[in-house]
């Protein structure tokens, strides 16, 4: 297929001349072919007189661009040269945040796979080819003219999910992990990602980054009302461009008034801006994380070689698991034989069944990394192998609930 790129006056063109994206447009749309890129230019422009970014090329191209920026307000795909459109459209859930309106072109002219488009993956509009300047212009009529905001139906706004950490006992290294988990999936695997420090008073996710903290957590945890996506743009902070971190760090005389309807409000909010939140919720089962326990889709645990690690499994393995949960909590032993430890295979046999991910003990490798305010995963070796191997464990098990 002929990837040629139309150019208009709302691109901006660099210094030689090549076209590149204007990444504060509102609209950015792809399509395979010239006359439905005529059709959309006719029948958007007035909706979007600030920019109207449109491209002619193929479904996967498109991926690939929209996998190297954040993507504007509103999205505009072809998957009509797609052999499986279900696939591609869980391709393109994993390039585009959860709070984007998604609008898609296809050329299959069925109610299923309209309502599987539309209700089940949370697209705003699936088009049919051909496409009709009217047609156009009616299923983008929810949009405000020149702003391309959109209310959304709450059964079509698309969820991302929320991964929870929680250790057995203090000082497991479960902060590093959910550190280094989330850098895993937000900026190498490049999905929209926050990293959640559930310890409000003292949360070390932050410092261990080198980044700065305010109360905006806190804030958000105790007035749920006033949570919104705004708030939680202003409080989080950047770790290149999908990756977010979002913590506190209280005064210690500070009562904390934390509200009960907190961490469901706020999570609402993560959770359609973010494709995956990444929950530190430490080990002290404070209010605030356990109710992010209870409303996790996937809860790591972290398990060390002691006797502490396992009198504490068997105490937490009794709680019910959650409603949003999707399986079977992954259970993780870190610092494996350490010297004067117990033995993997009589932890398992202590606690019933085997781990899904082993880390091993690496006495260097990890303080040296913290001090230095930088993940681990990002040299290459056994540490960044096995938070791979996690982070994929986690996106497989995603997947096949979402099948399920």
């Amino acid at each position: 297929m002929n990837k040629s790129l139309h150019v208009n006056p709302f691109f901006i063109k660099s210094g030689d001349n090549k076209p590149t994206l204007d990444t504060s447009a509102n609209f950015l749309g792809f399509v395979g072919d010239e006359e439905s890129a005529d059709i959309l230019r006719e029948a958007l422009s007035p909706t979007f007189p600030e920019g109207l970014q449109l491209y002619t090329t193929d479904f996967q191209t498109s991926l690939t661009m929209l996998s190297k920026m954040k993507p504007p307000r509103v999205v505009l795909v072809d998957i009509s040269q797609e052999e499986r459109p279900l696939n591609a459209m869980m391709d393109l859930a994993e390039v585009v945040a959860p709070e984007t309106s998604v609008f898609v072109i296809g050329e299959a002219n069925k109610v299923s796979v309209y309502r599987t488009i539309t209700k089940d993956l949370g697209v705003k509009e699936y088009l049919v080819k051909p496409l009709t300047v009217e047609t156009i212009r009616k299923c983008f009529s929810g949009l405000t003219e020149g702003t391309g905001k959109t209310e959304a139906p709450a059964d079509t706004i698309r969820k991302g999910t929320m991964i929870a950490i929680v250790g057995m006992r203090g000082g497991i290294g479960c902060s590093t992990i959910a550190i280094n988990l989330a850098w895993m999936i937000g900026v190498e695997m490049r999905r929209h990602t926050l990293l959640l420090d559930a310890d409000l008073y003292t949360g070390t996710d932050a410092l261990y980054l080198n980044l700065h903290q305010n109360m905006g957590l806190c804030m958000a945890l105790e007035a749920p009302d006033r949570v919104d996506s705004l708030l939680v743009q202003r409080s989080a902070q950047n770790i290149g461009t999908r990756l977010q971190v979002l913590s506190s760090n209280s005064e210690l005389e500070r009562e904390m008034l934390y509200s009960p309807k907190g961490a469901s409000s706020l999570l609402q909010t993560l959770t359609s801006r973010f494709t995956s939140t990444v929950a530190d919720t430490g080990h002290q089962f404070l209010p605030f994380a356990r109710d992010l326990l209870q409303l996790a889709n996937q809860t790591i645990v972290v398990m060390d070689p002691s006797k502490g690690s396992i009198r504490n499994w068997q105490r937490f393995e009794d709680l019910p698991l959650g409603p949003m949960q999707m399986r079977r909590r992954i259970l993780l032993l870190n610092r494996a034989n350490r010297p004067g430890g117990l033995s993997q295979s009589f932890i398992e046999q202590a606690i019933g069944r085997p781990f899904d991910v082993i880390i091993p003990d690496m006495p260097r490798i990890l303080p040296h990394a913290t001090q230095l305010g930088t993940p681990a995963v990002e040299g290459r070796g056994p540490f960044r192998d096995v938070i791979s191997k996690l982070a994929n464990l986690v996106a497989v098990l995603k997947d096949d609930a979402g099948r399920g």
